[in-house]
């Protein structure tokens, strides 16, 4: 997309993924975006995917995203809102054991930096930042059992068990029946709205 003069630069702190893809415009770096830097005024368009929900420096690291745009320049970052998680097309009582399970899990992620609703507010973010031409929309879609978000929502769940268990946030029986339900044939649910927004750097 950004045609044969144009460059791309791609960074992560596992760059496993990025190694593989084949691309002679394609610059990737193993890099930290809380404590490394990425130069001044380096980018026609910085984006970020679902990364500084995850990181409590967040407001710093914006103010870094925003540094390394050339005047004129966008950032288009993207993040998730987890309010609209809910059950769908199952008993009365399933669907409020699942919601409720739900959302006191993906809470207890707050200790560790989590911000479940980050991505409603990127659209004030970035015109609290001083962007202009700024628009935020969303998606949300139905995902069943054997969508690929049922993995992914099992897999992130598994990884917080053991703190959210010993915490007494869930019992260990409620964890593990809320975490079958996403890969129970069948099952259905609402996503988190996944939020884009993007805004202009002033040219001056």
């Amino acid at each position: 997309m950004v045609g044969d003069e144009g460059s791309v630069v791609a960074t992560d702190l596992e760059t496993k993924f990025l190694k593989a893809i084949d691309a002679p415009n394609l610059r990737v770096r193993k890099h930290d975006i809380v404590r490394d830097s990425l130069g001044e005024e380096s980018f026609d368009l910085v984006h970020s995917r679902a990364v500084l929900d995850h990181l409590p420096e967040r407001d710093a690291v914006l103010q870094k995203l925003l540094h390394t745009l050339r005047p004129g320049g966008w950032l288009t970052l993207e993040g998730g809102d987890f309010s609209s998680v809910r059950a769908v097309g199952c008993a009365d009582d399933e669907a409020e054991f699942f919601n409720h399970g739900f959302q006191l899990v993906i809470d207890a992620a707050r200790a560790i930096g989590f911000d479940p609703l980050y991505g409603r507010r990127l659209g004030s973010a970035l015109r609290e930042a001083g962007l202009t031409e700024t628009v935020c929309e969303g998606v949300v879609f139905e995902w069943s059992s054997e969508h690929a978000f049922a993995q992914l929502y099992s897999m992130t769940f598994q990884r917080l068990r053991d703190p959210v268990v010993e915490r007494g946030i869930v019992s260990a029986h409620d964890f593990d029946r809320l975490v079958g339900m996403m890969t129970r044939p069948g099952f259905h649910a609402i996503s988190n709205t996944v939020f884009a927004a993007r805004g202009r750097k002033s040219a001056t």
